[in-house]
This record gives structure tokens, C-alpha cells and sequence, in this order.
């Protein structure tokens, strides 16, 4: 059978073609200066999830790494490690929320260790809440009680 023969079970299409649509929120915008520069938070993500509490580790396993490299350094020799240590973070937080992220974030500079940590801080509770909403919601949606529910309303429309 052609196409053309059997047009009758197709759905009427609308004016562009299409049937319909879908939007499926995948990150969280969030604003990082007042110049309106935002980043964006893929947290349906699940690698990035682990991405996440990941670059936290390393950052706080940082001070570590920089006292092994600074042993015996003084003056200008002592910052270098240092810098190249945030470096190595920032690069990270660019691949994980984008490439410009510090940039936007923190200026151009290499922010210093502190500055790192109020960024994590203040990402921290805004992950947190997402995820928990989403999980009550999912809960809500999926749950035992709306499974049953969904069962009964397809059985009564048969």
C-alpha cells in the first residue's frame, strides 16, 4: 500500500507540519554577575551530577596539593604552583557549567582559593533544592497510589 492510499489514519497535521511538541527542561540558568551573564546548570544530567561532587573533592583535596608542591619554594617560585593548582579548578568548572564560566563568574582573573569555595557554596543549595524537588515530584507523579490510579483510568477507557 502507497502513502497516499492510506491518508485517512493520519493525524491531521497542523499548519508547520508538525503534530506537536515537547520541551524537556534539562539545565538551570542562573545568573553570576550583575552584567546579566548567566551559566547553565545541566542537572538532568547524571554524569554531570557526579562531575559535580567530583571537581568538590579535588577542590578540597587542593590545599593538600599545593603544600606538597610549595615545600621548600619561597617568593614568586612559592605562587606558581598555587596558580597553576586554580587553574587546573577553573578549567574544570568551565568543562562542567561551560566553557566562559569563570570568566563570567569570577572576572578575568585566576580567583583565589576562597572565591572557589563561595562558588561551590552557593552552588551547592541551589543543586540541592533542584534535585529534591524533582525527586518529591517524581515521587508525586510515579508513585504507587497515581500508578494504581492510572491503571484504573485506562481500564475504564476500554
Amino acid at each position: 500500500m502507497d502513502r497516499s492510499e492510506n491518508t485517512a489514519a493520519e493525524p491531521e497535521r497542523k499548519g508547520n507540519g508538525i503534530d506537536g511538541s515537547i520541551r524537556v527542561r534539562s539545565a538551570l540558568r542562573i545568573s553570576v554577575n550583575d552584567e546579566g551573564d548567566e551559566i547553565l546548570i545541566p542537572v538532568e544530567d547524571a554524569q554531570f551530577i557526579e562531575d559535580f561532587f567530583t571537581a568538590l573533592d579535588g577542590f578540597t583535596k587542593i590545599r593538600d596539593n599545593i603544600r606538597s608542591r610549595t615545600a621548600g619554594l619561597e617568593g614568586a617560585e612559592l605562587v606558581k604552583p598555587v596558580i597553576e593548582e586554580l587553574r587546573n579548578v577553573t578549567a574544570e568548572l568551565d568543562r562542567l557549567f561551560g566553557e566562559g564560566c569563570c570568566r563570567k563568574v569570577f572576572g578575568d582573573t585566576v580567583p583565589s582559593p576562597y572565591a572557589i569555595a563561595d562558588f561551590f557554596e552557593q552552588m551547592m543549595p541551589i543543586i540541592e533544592s533542584y534535585t529534591a524537588a524533582r525527586q518529591q515530584r517524581m515521587a508525586e507523579k510515579y508513585g504507587q497510589y497515581n500508578r494504581q490510579q492510572r491503571r484504573r483510568y485506562r481500564k475504564g477507557q476500554k
